[in-house]
């Protein structure tokens, strides 16, 4: 009897305990770090610059937007998604909500977002609560409440990406859809594109990070930086766009024309390294305003005419010719081709690890440069103690016929950029005086020393 009576009791204040939990809801502010149950709640401190190398994290997107010190440019947020509020297979977007961590209190809202690399949802189960993602689209704050703007995309999910640009660039790079700085940033190297930003400054010297300028003042003519804000400054958000002699310099650049410092330029030319950065190089066309300048190409097709071009990967040597000046018998060559990297030179012998004092020239047969104004060579080097241009060179000459070079006269040309570090560039320059001659011949001269010898590598060249 006296088991029941205690059972009795014990049921009745369970009961108990239960409609009182019931009846007095946790406050919406309760502090989850201190009221002894569950997880603890990671505290994350703001970090990230926005960038695809480094993005926001939600703590730092929230302390942006509440500071109010938000643009209109797209940055990248990466979180794990917590919630998902709509996934319409209808409308190709989501609405869901990312934060730092699994068990964060704090989250942000994707608005309306679409998918990795732009793409549209379709089947409804492309995201999922937990996965990690890092979006790309523009901040804002809707009526009080943070989020990222609709028509956002998935630039990676669990650390898998699409194209790998920051935004969807299938049909990017046309008249009626220019690539914006931020996604030409990423976009990889293409050729024959359109870009439009504003003109923010110029670059004094070869290294971007200490020579970028912005503003006019004692500005070169040879190029100018874009970005996508009128008013930026850091120069990771830039990029350098080669002005090669013609209309296009002469309209653009801000040693002559001052007054375009701010102002939005859409650009026709080749996505590819210059200054060893993400860069516009050979422009053909610029549209400051009203104003046009250098020559629109039509169906979306280059401007300049390639006249002839030597591919080194393909033909090898072909018929050019090889003369030493100075060779070490220890070297069975100079120069080589390589089906891989083009023709190559070095006066260092890995197996013994020397270094060798060499002159060479790789020389082409005679060409007509009837017509071209530049020319455009396709090269990669390393280990030159000075830079590959302090000790190779390309020349052209009209008198010279055959026996020692340095016999006969030849002119240097001067490249925008060379290449370090294995990058492979494009590099270009104009013929000059050069220009429009018959019977020329062009020179890529190597030369090392017992101390130093790099390797340098042509692949290709095309005169414009």
């Amino acid at each position: 009897m006296k088991r029941l009576i205690y059972s009795a009791l014990v049921l009745f204040t369970a009961l108990l305990s239960v409609s009182s939990c019931e009846d007095v809801p946790a406050p919406f502010n309760t502090d989850f770090d201190n009221n002894g149950g569950g997880d603890t709640p990671a505290v994350v401190e703001p970090a990230g610059e926005g960038t695809v190398s480094s993005p926001y994290n939600v703590a730092r997107t929230l302390e942006i937007i509440k500071g109010g010190t938000f643009t209109t440019d797209k940055v990248y947020v990466k979180g794990i998604i917590t919630q998902i509020d709509e996934l319409s297979t209808s409308y190709g977007n989501a609405t869901y909500y990312i934060a730092d961590a699994a068990n964060s209190t704090t989250s942000f809202e994707i608005f309306r977002g679409y998918g990795l690399d732009g793409a549209k949802f379709s089947q409804g189960d492309e995201i999922k609560v937990g996965d990690v993602v890092v979006v790309y689209g523009t901040l804002t704050s809707y009526n009080g409440t943070p989020e990222m703007a609709q028509g956002s995309q998935i630039y990676s999910l669990n650390g898998k990406g699409g194209s790998g640009g920051g935004t969807s660039t299938g049909d990017m790079g046309t008249e009626a859809k220019p690539f914006d700085v931020t996604s030409a940033l990423t976009a990889g190297q293409k050729t024959g594109v359109y870009v439009q930003g504003y003109i923010v400054g110029f670059a004094s010297g070869k290294d971007l990070s200490t020579d970028s300028k912005f503003s006019a003042t004692d500005a070169v003519a040879t190029n100018v930086l874009i970005a996508a804000s009128a008013t930026e400054t850091d120069v990771k958000k830039c990029m350098p766009v080669q002005l090669p002699l013609g209309d296009v310099r002469t309209g653009i650049n801000l040693k002559d024309n001052a007054g375009n410092l701010g102002k939005q330029v859409t650009l026709y030319g080749d996505l590819a390294n210059y200054f060893n950065v993400q860069g516009v190089k050979n422009t053909t066309y610029a549209k400051l305003g009203s104003k046009e300048y250098g020559t629109k190409p039509g169906n979306g097709g280059s401007s300049e005419t390639t006249l002839l071009t030597f591919d080194f990967k393909k033909d090898g040597k072909g018929n050019w010719t090889i003369t030493d000046v100075k060779k070490d018998d220890a070297l069975s060559a100079v120069w080589t081709a390589d089906t891989k990297y083009g023709m190559k030179a070095t006066g260092y012998v890995s197996a013994t690890q020397t270094n060798y004092d060499t002159d060479s020239w790789l020389i082409s047969p005679e060409i007509d440069m009837s017509g071209a104004k530049s020319l455009v060579v396709s090269q990669a080097a390393n280990f030159f103690a000075n830079g590959v241009e302090a000790e190779c060179s390309v020349l052209l000459s009209t008198d010279y016929t055959s026996g020692d070079p340095s016999k006969a006269t030849w002119t240097k040309l001067t490249f925008d950029t060379w290449p370090t570090n294995w990058t492979n560039i494009n590099s270009t320059a104009s013929l000059g005086a050069m220009a429009g001659k018959k019977n020329v011949k062009i020179a890529f001269r190597y030369t090392s020393t017992a101390a130093k010898a790099g390797t340098w590598e042509v692949g290709s060249l095309s005169l414009k």
